[in-house]
This record gives C-alpha cells, structure tokens and sequence, in this order.
C-alpha cells in the first residue's frame, strides 16, 4: 500500500513493448543495460526512469540479499 511519507517503488511498464534483455545482450560491465518497455520508474518519490530514459539519480537504498540496509 502506498502511503504518504514512506519508501516505495513504482514502475509503469508498456506491456506491448515490453522485454527483458537476453543474455547477449547484457553487459556485466554496464550495469545501466535496463528493458525495453519500462516507460516510468519513480524511487522514494524521484523519476528514475522518465519515458524510458534512465535519470542520473540517487534516491534508493542499497539492500543486502537478506534485505539489511548497506
């Protein structure tokens, strides 16, 4: 549920347009290789990703993989 004040992540995708790299086309040293179809990502209230270009921003939080903040 989103609630004012707290943390979120909100993606809207175009479904018709939407893929996931393969892995040829992923590069391991790009580390900004994002999917086709993502139109909007917004962390913590900033656009990330605005009509699918990736914004130089810093709004998350990095999560260990037993979800501990770094």
């Amino acid at each position: 549920m989103l609630a004012k004040g707290k943390a979120a992540d909100i993606t809207i995708l175009d479904m018709d347009n939407y893929s996931y790299p393969s892995n040829k086309e992923i590069d391991y040293t790009d580390p900004l290789t994002v999917s086709s179809g993502v139109k909007y990502t917004i962390v913590n209230g900033q656009v990330a990703i605005d009509n699918g270009t990736l914004k130089a921003i810093h709004a998350g939080q990095l999560l260990t993989s037993n979800g501990r903040k770094l």
